[in-house]
């Protein structure tokens, strides 16, 4: 059997005996203070035998925040299940697994953090990481494709990218980055209820990162605020990594002008 094979599909038998770093470590702390975690799960499997199971576990204590829109109150859960999927996919498909460490998943009330072995593939960094894709484990991105879990564009930090902004969240923290490891946080805490009924006001359904540019255009320029092509160059569809924060920044700034 392959390494992909054992993976995606080995017992926990079969893991433990020939790749046990192929585990998922999973703890809830509910503060940041040093000392074992509330809540502890090591997956050592096939990791389609555990994928539920997973966010099943981070969904338990997945607190729902409520903000009132017009005579209705909207809960928006602190997270959101497409990217946190999308992460642990990313985690799984493109962790070096010739480290011996293990995928670390951290819940805590208001942020996920997930750190897996190995800096970032070849090629890739935080300026570039939304427009280039090189899968450092093709056989596991191509089985994770072809079940429907992942893009074959590779286009999963995307859709990350994409669900905070629809939130109104921070985007996706890479701090803890570095050549030995990949350091990826979800903030939950949502930074701007208006923003989110602005959105589902002016776009239904799926919109792309263009069309918030717009609509920022479109509340800027009545009230004197940031025009469509000076944030265009902000945008994180054209701008990568750094691009988004501004973006996110100036969004908000424009709101706050006429609400």
């Amino acid at each position: 059997m392959t390494h992909a094979g054992l993976i995606l599909f080995g017992t926990q038998e079969a893991v433990t005996k020939r790749l046990a770093q192929a585990e998922v470590v999973f703890e809830y702390r509910s503060s940041d203070a040093s000392g074992p975690a509330q809540d502890r799960k090591e997956f050592r499997q096939g990791f389609f035998c555990y994928f539920d199971d997973l966010w099943h576990q981070i969904n338990l204590r997945n607190d729902k925040q409520d903000f009132q829109d017009g005579l209705f109150v909207t809960p928006i859960a602190t997270f959101n299940e497409r990217p946190v999927r999308e992460a642990i996919l990313n985690a799984v498909s493109h962790r070096n697994y010739q480290l011996g460490g293990s995928i670390f998943i951290r819940q805590f009330p208001r942020r996920l953090e997930i750190d897996s072995p190995g800096g970032l593939p070849l090629g890739i960094t935080l300026d570039n990481i939304l427009d280039r894709q090189n899968p450092r484990n093709r056989r596991i991105a191509e089985i994770l494709t072809r079940c429907g879990l992942v893009e074959r564009s590779g286009q999963g930090m995307n859709l990350i990218y994409e669900d905070l902004i629809r939130q109104s969240k921070p985007a996706p923290d890479f701090s803890r980055t570095d050549q030995y490891q990949v350091g990826l946080t979800l903030h939950g805490t949502v930074q701007d209820p208006q923003f989110c009924a602005i959105r589902r006001e002016n776009l239904k359904g799926d919109a792309n990162l263009l069309q918030y540019a717009r609509l920022v255009d479109h509340v800027g320029g009545e009230s004197g605020g940031k025009t469509f092509k000076s944030i265009q160059g902000a945008s994180c569809s054209l701008d990568g990594f750094g691009g988004y924060r501004a973006w996110q920044g100036q969004y908000s700034d424009s709101i706050a002008t006429v609400l």
